[in-house]
Parts: structure tokens; sequence; C-alpha cells
């Protein structure tokens, strides 16, 4: 999984440029990423990839690059 829809889509979310979407990428970083956002923006990862994260899992998901290991985990599986 290369990441590009899933930064397309954080991108868009947030209004931050495709390029400054990295794995570190956090709410400590985007003034707007706050619990609300959090759930909204992992809905539309869910719509986007046609998955669904368990609930206790969103609370783990801080991150871009959390956000992305937990898309691979689910796509091979593992989730």
């Amino acid at each position: 999984m290369d990441g590009k829809q899933l930064r397309q889509i954080v991108s868009g979310f947030f209004g931050i440029p495709e390029h400054a979407i990295t794995a570190d990428l956090s709410p400590a970083e985007v003034e707007r990423w706050d619990s609300l956002a959090h759930l909204e923006l992992i809905l539309a990862i869910e719509k986007a990839y046609g998955i669904r994260f368990r609930t206790g899992q969103i609370q783990e998901l801080k991150s871009v690059g959390a956000i992305q290991q937990a898309l691979a985990d689910a796509q091979s599986g593992k989730f």
C-alpha cells in the first residue's frame, strides 16, 4: 500500500497540501484535528476503503502512519 489515497483523503479533509502529509502527521500538528474531526476522518477513510475499524482501534489511530498500518493490516487480513 503506497498511501497515496490516504494522503489525498487527509489532504482534502484538513485542507493540507498533499506533499505535507507524512506518516508522523498527528493531531498535535493539525489544529482542526480534534476528537470530532478524528471520528469524521475515520468515517471518510472507512467509506473510501470499504472497511470498518473496530471501535477500540479507532482511538489508537493517532497519526497518518498508524492509520496507514491499520489499513495495510485490514487489507492483508490481519485485522
